[in-house]
């Protein structure tokens, strides 16, 4: 049974009676307020969903010993001890709720396989100890929750090392925004499905032109976004997240760059999005053939040492590219270059297809000489948005569908003028485009 709040009488003088429902769902408006003893006569109740509860629950709620899936979506509670009663629950989400602090009785809740947090973005305290208890869990939504993780046990927080005592875990999002407190080995083999983001970098700011965007947004792909302390090592289980990621954020540091140099073309194949910051070195993938049959999307922010970004083998696979974005390379020379791995024979014409791009972007390049090294002709669709800021050459799409690029005469030459101080503010502002 399903009901809008509005829709029936007020709930709060209405004693309901129900002792064979197994199912309830019902949308609330903020005024609603429910009698103490609403759930008291349901007491066969498998599954609940309330929306939009903005009163204290009622106390009756404890006494639903057969529910097994309870979701309370948006709404505003300042208490959620007595849910730690329901002692057969398999599936709780608070999504989107306005709660503070999950409190030690949810791990009496020892049967729950799904735990969902995400977009709780209030939540600041998980005791310590609920997680560590909940060994049956499944899967664990923490997505948009910003919690200061304890390092180790017996803080005031829970501890990252909690996750460590669910063996079950196959499902993980969440958000550590210290690096430099990551345990060792944190990540099992086991997990299927994961959104994980680490380091300060990825959180959003909130702007007023986006104020609803969100870090971490809704997605089925698996999703690893990475920024470590400078010295910290890859261990087991991030390499292996690394390896299986469809949609890949990485922010160069060497331990990132020394496990580029370990990886074959095969850990590749999977990638659908990624994006490369901070001098990571790219030549480490782009100088092997065929690497990304599957990327959709490429951005490439703050990679100095590159002189071109893609060799002609690896730029013909990219058949299902739609998204190209390259920002803030000063040593760029241009987009696509020879490498050592190359058969091309420089001598003839190349001739590269992007046949899906949609949007091509450069942003502050400032030796850009062309998009194209050697006798290479470049092919769009006609429809491609091309959007080319603060660099020395000019593009534009022909007739006949082949990429031209043209030097920009008046700036053609002002590639050593840069000034630090425009790009410490050009900087800030790309650190917060959506990803």
């Amino acid at each position: 049974m399903s009901l809008k709040s509005s829709n029936i009488p007020m709930l709060s003088e209405v004693p309901w009676k129900c002792p064979k429902l197994e199912m309830f769902h019902l949308y609330c408006n903020e005024s609603v307020e429910f009698s103490s003893n609403f759930f008291s006569e349901m007491e066969k109740l498998r599954v609940l969903g309330l929306t939009r509860v903005w009163r204290p629950l009622p106390p009756s709620l404890q006494l639903l010993k057969n529910l097994q899936t309870l979701c309370l979506k948006e709404c505003w509670l300042q208490e959620v001890a007595l849910v730690g009663h329901l002692s057969n629950l398999e599936i709780l989400s608070f999504a989107r709720s306005n709660i503070r602090q999950l409190p030690k009785e949810i791990g009496q809740l020892i049967r729950l396989r799904w735990l969902d947090l995400s977009d709780c973005a209030q939540l600041k305290v998980i005791s310590p100890g609920v997680i560590s208890r909940l060994e049956r869990l499944e899967d664990l939504s923490l997505r948009n929750v910003f919690l200061k993780w304890e390092a180790e046990r017996g803080g005031s927080n829970a501890s990252l090392l909690e996750l460590k005592d669910l063996s079950q875990l196959t499902a993980l999002e969440i958000y550590i925004e210290d690096a430099n407190i990551l345990p060792s080995n944190l990540f099992s083999s086991k997990l299927v499905r994961y959104q994980i983001y680490i380091g300060n970098f990825w959180k959003r700011r909130n702007f007023w032109w986006r104020k609803r965007a969100k870090t971490m947004a809704e997605t089925t792909l698996n999703t690893l976004k990475l920024k470590l302390a400078p010295r910290d090592e890859l261990d087991h289980g991030i390499k292996t997240l690394l390896k299986r990621s469809e949609d890949l954020s990485l922010d160069g540091t060497e331990s990132v760059n020394s496990f580029l140099r370990q990886l074959d073309v095969e850990d590749f194949q999977q990638l659908i999005h990624l994006r490369l910051r901070n001098n990571v070195d790219f030549t480490l993938i782009i100088d092997r053939k065929d690497s990304f049959p599957n990327l959709t999307t490429l951005r490439v922010e703050w990679c100095h040492g590159l002189e071109y970004l893609t060799s002609y083998s690896v730029a013909k696979s990219l058949m299902q590219l739609t998204t190209l974005q390259v920002s803030w390379c000063k040593g760029l020379r241009a987009i696509i270059g020879a490498s050592n791995e190359d058969d091309h024979d420089t001598g003839g014409t190349c001739e590269i297809a992007f046949s899906r791009l949609q949007h091509l972007t450069l942003v502050r390049l400032p030796r850009l000489q062309g998009f194209c090294s050697g006798n290479c002709i470049v092919k769009l669709p006609s429809s491609t948005e091309l959007g080319v800021f603060d660099c020395p050459i000019e593009l534009k799409i022909s007739s006949e569908g082949v990429l031209l690029s043209n030097p920009k005469p008046e700036i053609a030459d002002d590639g050593e003028k840069e000034k630090d101080e425009d790009v410490g503010t050009s900087r800030q502002e790309i650190e917060n485009f959506d990803s």
